[in-house]
């Protein structure tokens, strides 16, 4: 029979109300084990070192952690003949910086394929 060692992380402290006793009832041909609920919790002030679980579900889909301040930016190549549209269009129409115009159209399309692909129901 093998051995396994375990060991914490650095900074990390195991206290007594933390671990679970095991028993071992060896009977030939087959080995069981019987857990022991851990000893009564007592109030014991947190130890700032040691981060707390995180023990919410992971979201279905990426952008539901999203930060709504982050603003990230993608390069976007377009034909001469799409670029001068744009620029005409920022020109002539009040309001209507290139970005915003290509962020609007984009945000239109992404509604529309999440619409026909993203099912709530199918993780």
């Amino acid at each position: 029979m093998s051995s396994v060692r375990y060991e914490l992380k650095r900074g990390v402290q195991l206290r007594a109300e933390d671990v679970s006793i095991v028993h071992e009832d060896a009977q030939p041909g087959r080995t069981a084990f019987t857990i022991m609920p851990p000893p009564a919790a007592k109030a014991v002030p947190a130890n700032p070192k040691q981060a707390a679980l995180d023990l919410k579900q992971a979201p279905r889909r990426p952008w539901e952690n999203a930060t709504p301040r982050v603003k990230t930016s993608i390069r976007l190549e377009m034909s001469e003949e799409l670029h001068m549209k744009l620029s005409w269009i920022k020109d002539h129409v009040p309001n209507s910086a290139i970005s915003a115009v290509c962020r609007r159209a984009v945000e239109a399309e992404v509604e529309r394929i999440l619409a026909v692909h993203d099912r709530p129901d199918v993780s």
